[in-house]
């Protein structure tokens, strides 16, 4: 990149613009980041760096793919494979979310092939460390959307949002964090198990045996709280906006009241409740046990430990 083409004050207002996209992508917010992508292009055509427009390309399909808008993302990380070379971090990024959309869209014929590439073609990410925790990282995205995709469309008993968080606090007084997890697992759908064993056995298929230790030991993936600790950080791509966004009606009321009115105004439970059942998922057990869990963490530690990442490592 020739950032002399660029003066400081505009280099300040890309890397802005940047960080901007890069918070769209993760957060799901298309149109944002549609309109932070117009400001961006002016720059990016002056500096004439191909690598850095396909990477804010890839940060755009990344925040369409969030919203929900599969087949625009799914067009647009083709186009980005289809602008780079095959040994660059950004042909592996565009490949790992080109998975990731095919898994959400339930075609595994599709995502097989590019699960096994980006696993495989690990060594793009030029220092070891980094090497290991994208493995790691990768992996670990891999399984949480298939966990999350096992979950759409599947029923159970029904329980009203408002009878939700009443349901968790009597959780809270006999089980422990761990039980909750082991819980959540012991009731996780039969396909849930399956596709996380899928995903490791494709893993282990490219890895080196000295890089297999990365990866949890196959029977840890059948333990009940493997699983549930799966499934609970899998939601996370579901319910965080509607707990953690600033403007929302479960953040304020944290902020402003504490648990104890947080608590005596249902929000939690409500609010997760109808995230998940605008996602296709109504699992009852899934809402009470993640209401509870969201309980014990509290609001400001499940913000920031479970909040989405991007997929790869810097």
């Amino acid at each position: 990149m020739n950032s002399r083409k660029l003066s400081k004050e505009q280099l300040g207002r890309l890397h802005l613009y940047e960080e901007q996209l890069k918070s769209a992508a993760v957060n799901g917010e298309y149109d944002a980041a549609k309109l932070v992508m117009s400001d961006l292009q002016p720059y990016l055509r002056q500096l004439q760096d191909e690598t850095r427009l396909q990477k804010n390309k890839a940060l755009l399909f990344e925040a369409a793919m969030n919203s929900g808008f599969l087949d625009v993302a799914i067009s647009g990380f083709i186009g980005v494979r289809g602008k780079t070379e095959k040994r660059t971090k950004i042909y592996l990024q565009a490949t790992a979310l080109l998975a990731i959309c095919y898994i959400r869209k339930g075609d595994f014929k599709s995502a097989d092939s590019l699960i096994s590439f980006v696993v495989s073609h690990k060594k793009n990410i030029k220092s070891e460390e980094r090497r290991r925790l994208f493995v790691r990282k990768v992996v670990n995205r891999f399984e949480e959307e298939c966990a999350l995709y096992s979950l759409r469309n599947t029923h159970g008993d029904y329980v009203a949002p408002e009878d939700v968080q009443n349901k968790a606090g009597e959780l809270l007084l006999v089980f422990s964090e761990d039980d909750l997890f082991d819980q959540l697992g012991r009731n996780a759908p039969k396909e849930t198990i399956s596709l996380l064993l899928k995903i490791d056995g494709m893993a282990r298929k490219q890895l080196l045996p000295a890089e297999i230790k990365y990866l949890p030991e196959p029977q840890s993936i059948e333990n009940n709280c493997y699983v549930g600790k799966t499934l609970f950080s899998s939601v996370k791509r579901v319910i965080w906006r509607s707990l953690c966004d600033k403007n929302s009606e479960v953040y304020k009321v944290w902020h402003d009241g504490g648990i104890k009115l947080l608590l005596n105004k249902y929000s939690i439970g409500f609010a997760i409740t109808q995230a998940l059942v605008s996602n296709a998922i109504n699992v009852s057990h899934l809402a009470v046990i993640t209401t509870a869990l969201v309980i014990r963490f509290g609001i400001d530690v499940y913000c920031d430990r479970y909040k989405p990442e991007d997929i790869m490592v810097d």
